[in-house]
């Protein structure tokens, strides 16, 4: 079955949580890592669990704290090349050896039991994806940079 939570929405940061029995994944980590922890223990997940950070676009209320929840956890990083390409050098210099997907609108990435399917949108960034989260017979719809939109 899957889960949806909504940790933080809004221009300080953004960080939504989807889960299934097996996997846990983070979109987006513009929360400082302490709150994303505080509001993962909350909803009573350890955030080492984490397996998959997805990002939205560059803009860092979507990116600003994706350093220190990589180092905490064992999660693999997707991400379009454009948002990765407008991360500051600092944070790619720190993330280069993690595990990294570069999105492509024309895949889907298996994630444990969840398929996650990118699905190219319009804002005002570079380059942003939202994602239609699949697991079994079951879709959530599609996560967007600032919540779900029923499929």
């Amino acid at each position: 079955m899957l889960n949806f939570r909504s940790l933080y929405s809004g221009s300080s940061g953004n960080s939504l949580f989807v889960e299934t029995e097996n996997t846990k994944i983070l979109v987006d980590a513009g929360m400082s890592c302490k709150k994303i922890e505080e509001a993962l223990h909350s909803i009573e997940v350890d955030p080492s669990s984490i397996n998959a950070i997805l990002v939205t676009h560059e803009h860092s209320d979507h990116t600003k704290h994706i350093v220190p929840i990589l180092e905490k956890t064992n999660a693999s990083l997707f991400i379009n090349q454009v948002s990765f390409d407008y991360l500051g050098e600092t944070i790619k210099t720190k993330i280069i050896n993690k595990k990294i997907f570069f999105i492509d609108k024309e895949r889907k990435y298996s994630i444990n039991d969840i398929i996650v399917v990118p699905i190219e949108l319009s804002h005002d960034s570079k380059n942003i994806f939202g994602f239609l989260i699949k697991a079994e017979n079951e879709n959530i719809g599609i996560i967007t940079d600032t919540g779900i939109v029923p499929e």
